[in-house]
C-alpha cells in the first residue's frame, strides 16, 4: 500500500504567532528549571545550618539529633527537591506540546458530508475511527487496518473504511500499540473512538468500540481525514 497522500487539503496548524509564543514559553521554562535548581540548592544549604554547630560536628555523634537538622530523616535532599521541580516543569512542557495542532491530509468535503448521513452500505460494513477531543492535538496518530496503513488522525478528524463482513483488526500506533479486534456484519456501521492518553515520553492511545449514538456524535464533531492512497 502506498503512503502517498493526495493533496486534498491540510488540517489547520498553529499560526506563526502562536508558534513563537510556544517557543518563548519553552525557553522560559528551561530557564526556570535551571533557576529552580540553583535556588533549591542554596535554600536547602542554608536550612541545614545547625545553629553554631559546624557541618563537621553536625555530621558526628556529638551533635544532638534534637538540635540538628542533619539528623532529621524528614529533611529532603537537595537532589530530591531539584528532581521534583524538574519533573513538574517537564509535565508543563508535555502539556504545552499536547496543546499544539498536528496537520494531516484532509478528505473531500463532499465525501465528508455524505459519510455523515451514516447511510449503511449494502454488502459492506462501514468503519469510522474518530478523534473528537482537543487533548493531544499536537500528536498525529497512525492507524492500521488489517496490517495495512489506513491513514493518520489529528484532533477533530476521523478515518473511514468500507470492509467485508468478518473479523478485522485496528492498530493505533503511538507510544504504545493500541489493538482492537472487531467482528462486523454487512449493512452495519461501526464506530471506534481513538482516545488520547498521557504517556511516559509521548502520547499513548486507546481504541474502544462505542455505540451508534456516541459514535455519530463524535464523528459529527470531526472532519474526514484523507485515507492512505492504495
Amino acid at each position: 500500500m502506498n503512503d502517498d497522500r493526495g493533496q486534498t487539503g491540510l488540517s489547520p496548524i498553529v499560526p506563526s504567532g502562536t508558534a513563537a509564543l510556544v517557543g518563548a514559553l519553552y525557553f522560559k521554562i528551561g530557564l526556570a528549571i535551571a533557576q529552580a535548581g540553583r535556588d533549591t540548592a542554596a535554600g536547602l544549604a542554608s536550612k541545614r545550618k545547625c545553629g553554631k554547630i559546624s557541618a563537621a560536628d553536625a555530621a558526628s555523634a556529638s551533635c544532638p539529633p534534637s538540635r540538628c537538622r542533619y539528623h532529621n530523616s524528614n529533611m529532603p535532599t537537595i537532589e530530591g527537591e531539584i528532581m521534583k521541580k524538574v519533573l513538574a516543569c517537564a509535565l508543563i512542557l508535555f502539556a504545552v506540546a499536547l496543546g499544539g495542532c498536528a496537520s494531516v491530509p484532509m478528505g473531500d468535503p463532499q465525501a465528508d458530508a455524505a459519510l455523515k448521513t451514516f447511510a449503511p452500505k449494502p454488502g459492506k460494513a462501514s468503519l469510522y475511527v474518530y478523534r473528537h477531543e482537543t487533548f493531544g492535538a499536537a500528536i498525529k496518530m497512525t492507524v492500521l487496518l488489517d496490517g495495512k496503513l489506513l491513514g493518520d488522525t489529528a484532533s477533530k478528524t476521523y478515518l473511514y473504511a468500507e470492509v467485508d463482513p468478518g473479523k478485522h483488526q485496528l492498530i493505533s500506533k503511538t507510544e504504545n500499540d493500541a489493538v482492537l479486534d472487531i467482528d462486523v456484519l454487512a449493512g452495519n456501521n461501526y464506530y471506534v473512538w481513538q482516545e488520547v492518553k498521557m504517556g511516559m515520553f509521548a502520547a499513548r492511545s486507546f481504541l474502544q468500540k462505542v455505540d451508534d449514538k456516541a459514535g455519530q456524535e463524535g464523528v459529527l464533531q470531526c472532519k474526514l481525514a484523507a485515507p492512505s492512497a492504495k
